[in-house]
């Protein structure tokens, strides 16, 4: 009271309110009691959701906490990986399950008492938990066989080593309870008591550098049974599995096994009875993985009989060596860390003994390692499309049913069930076929240009596309932005892999309509066009193609993180399967790129009538040079004109219509012929090309030819026909033509 009159006499007013005379007393965020002291932790509410700040807060609250508790890492594991999905302040994270009983066990933790006071002049002494993922150490003192515990010490969530070891993971706890001691009370723990017996502690520190170096000027005292107290058993300590399969020794008798990858695939081989059995996996994206992915394979395949290991990766013979009851790091890329779970649960679930060794690839040595690494390096580089199964071709590139039939010679119900068993691709549906824009009548000769945006690839999320639109090649590149100079950029990449083209037609965005582009055109003597402003049909062509490659992307996504080589393999990578695997077009399917590359061939054209509407008068006859869906070209005599289908009918000339019926298939080959560029599209009438909507029927209504058996009919021919090719056409209505005249037949 006399300090408190004092402070008075100079001025210095202390509220009643702050003045504790009884504990607890709450002072600096810690309710001290008489026996301990324990930290004030805001609750959480009880919330389906909250925002990244909110959790980070809460967090932040409980680290700050945790050497007050007991509170191991594995246990609020759960809501690091929640705060590690948020990506901005705003992000709302949604409270799982798991994160709510992670909380529950927080706030059940508030409640207990885990630390003491400190007892002057007694020395500290430091203990070493087992506990789940990493292990958990504390700070105590030790007067008459009782443990007083003083602070707790936790390793971080995410330790800078992808897979730490458990002598790493002792080493590094050790280091951190030297460091806090010596903070404390300015000396070395007097005791450090370990989880492990004395012969696995021997074998750690013998084995393990980092042990060797967390102890080297250590003069205090080891020891290996751990105090007593009823804390340590809330611990949720887990089971030593000290004992590993792995050989020190080449195993005598055994199969040896051969591992080998490449930056597309891995491979395994071994020897049996005089015969290589080589097996393959999937596609990965580098060599090291490949060969990790190979090394899985063994232990799946020869999971219940020892082997011998070889490979020439020394990243996989020191993953494989280490990845024996080791901590994860969870920043992992997600691919990867599921290739070390699967790996690390098929060592840990062996029965049988397995010897690894490292030996250097591409060695003049004689023998049979040599032979054997030999075997397993051709295995890798040996064709890659051709050793696969459809199955496995289908789940790296995603293509399309007829890709499948062409590649692997397979029935269309066989390549269609594969894409319909594709966890991928049976999610989207199947696409309608690409609309027809006024186009090119050969290659380079009309392109069309857009840029659109795709997140995952940020900040090179602007994909510059252009499309062919006589081929339907599609060509695209990442670009940070959308101005004059990545529009510029984007086609002097186009014009190195497709050529120049004669006219691009763009929408009016600010990059397009800008005068250095314009400037650009003329330079390569190139016409450039606009569609028409917030039409996006008039650049339909190029937005179907910007919807396939973001389709195909999703498709293909691989889980590693993004980075511009990634971005760039990706993008090829999508861009190889619809230009080089995905057949398109009918009647006869192929690629893009064979429409694109190879020479086109003239074919004889038929002659039709036209109209241009808003025109009613039918003109002609003209050379139609090529029929897509809905639209058709004539060939005018200054300029190819595209008029929607019904805008044009055939010329019959006597003599022509005479020998057409004579031999209709010879009709019917001048159709294929000239549908060269597959957009011959069902219905129409095989004679007459005839596009109207009631040639879906079984008779055409203007040459009255039978669709199917190709002569001319009157009305009591058509019954005939009908009774005759019913078991064909059960589906199909007939429905009598309204110009059908029964003198005439036409």
């Amino acid at each position: 009271m006399e300090i408190i009159k004092e402070f008075n006499n100079k001025g210095f007013v202390i509220a009643k309110e702050k003045i504790q005379k009884m504990p607890p007393y709450m002072y600096l965020g810690h309710k001290i009691m008489t026996a301990y002291a324990s930290p004030v932790i805001p609750k959480l509410p009880e919330m389906d959701k909250c925002t990244l700040v909110q959790l980070q807060q809460y967090l932040g609250s409980i680290n700050w906490a945790r050497p007050y508790m007991g509170l191991t890492t594995g246990q609020v594991q759960p809501l690091f990986a929640l705060l590690a999905g948020g990506k901005e302040p705003a992000t709302v994270l949604t409270i799982g399950e798991k994160e709510r009983q992670c909380i529950q066990l927080i706030q059940t933790a508030m409640t207990k008492r885990w630390v003491d006071r400190m007892i002057p002049q007694v020395p500290l002494s430091a203990a070493i938990f087992n506990t789940e993922n990493l292990p958990t150490g504390c700070l105590l003192q030790i007067q008459q066989k009782k443990a007083f515990v003083v602070e707790w010490i936790h390793l971080a969530n995410t330790p800078k080593r992808t897979v730490s070891t458990k002598p790493l993971l002792l080493s590094q706890i050790i280091l951190k309870i030297r460091e806090r001691t010596r903070a404390v009370i300015g000396m070395d723990p007097i005791t450090i008591y370990v989880p492990y017996p004395l012969p696995w502690w021997e074998k750690y520190f013998q084995i393990s550098d980092e042990l060797q170096l967390a102890l080297s000027d250590y003069v205090g005292a080891i020891k290996y049974h751990l105090p007593t107290d009823y804390r340590f058993l809330l611990l949720n300590q887990q089971h030593l599995q000290l004992i590993s399969l792995q050989s020190k020794m080449p195993i005598k008798g055994a199969v040896t096994v051969f591992a080998n990858g490449t930056k597309n695939r891995g491979a395994c081989v071994y020897q049996i009875q005089g015969q290589w059995v080589v097996y393959h996996t999937t596609p990965q994206s580098s060599a090291q993985r490949s060969e990790l992915a190979a090394s899985i394979l063994a232990f799946e395949k020869l999971k219940d009989q020892e082997f011998n290991l070889i490979v020439d990766s020394l990243y996989v013979f020191q993953i494989i060596n280490d990845l024996f009851d080791a901590y994860l790091s969870p920043v992992l890329d997600k691919q990867l860390l599921s290739m070390f779970v699967q790996l690390q649960q098929l060592i840990m679930d062996r029965k049988c003994q397995y010897f690894l060794a490292h030996i250097r690839s591409h060695q003049s040595l004689p023998g049979i390692l040599t032979e054997g690494n030999y075997y397993a390096d051709k295995a890798t580089r040996e064709g890659f499309i051709a050793f696969v199964t459809p199955w496995e071709s289908h789940e790296y590139f995603h293509q399309n049913a007829k890709a499948l039939m062409k590649m692997f010679k397979i029935s269309k119900m066989e390549a269609t069930a594969i894409i319909q068993q594709c966890p991928t691709c049976n999610k989207q549906g199947a696409s309608i076929p690409m609309g027809v824009n006024p186009r090119g009548i050969n290659r380079c000769e009309i392109w069309q240009m857009d840029v659109t945006q795709y997140p995952p690839f940020a900040p090179w999320k602007y994909i510059h596309v252009t499309v062919d639109t006589f081929s339907g090649f599609i060509f695209a590149t990442p670009q940070r932005g959308e101005t004059t100079k990545q529009v510029i950029n984007h086609c002097m990449r186009s014009f190195s892999v497709l050529g120049s083209p004669l006219e691009i037609k763009t929408d009016n965005g600010p990059a397009y309509s800008s005068a250095a582009f314009a400037t650009f055109c003329d330079q390569w003597k190139i016409v450039h066009k606009f569609g028409i402003p917030y039409n996006s049909q008039g650049q339909g062509i190029v937005e179907r193609a910007n919807l396939t490659l973001k389709m195909m992307l999703e498709k293909q996504q691989d889980p590693f993180k993004i980075g511009l080589p990634e971005i760039q393999n990706r993008l090829s990578k999508a861009l190889y399967t619809q230009n080089f695997l995905n057949l398109t077009g009918s009647p006869i399917a192929s690629t893009a790129a064979d429409r694109h590359f190879r020479n086109s061939v003239v074919s004889p054209r038929p002659l039709v009538y036209y109209r241009q509407l808003p025109d009613p008068q039918w003109k002609g006859p003209v050379e139609l040079v090529t029929w897509g869906r809905g639209y058709a070209a004539v060939q005018l005599p200054d300029k190819v004109l595209w008029v929607p289908g019904r805008c044009i009918r055939p010329f019959h000339e006597k003599s022509v219509e005479t020998d057409n019926k004579k031999d209709p298939e010879a009709s019917l080959s001048l159709l294929f012929q000239a549908t060269d560029y597959n957009w011959l599209l069902w219905p129409m009438c095989w004679f007459c090309l005839c596009p109207c909507e009631a040639c879906c029927c079984f008779h055409c209504p203007y040459c009255v030819l039978c669709n199917l058996c190709k002569i001319p009919c009157d009305i009591v021919i058509i019954e005939q026909c009908l009774q005759e090719h019913f078991f064909l056409y059960q589906s199909i209505p007939y429905r009598p033509s309204p110009y059908t005249n029964s003198a005439t037949g036409h």
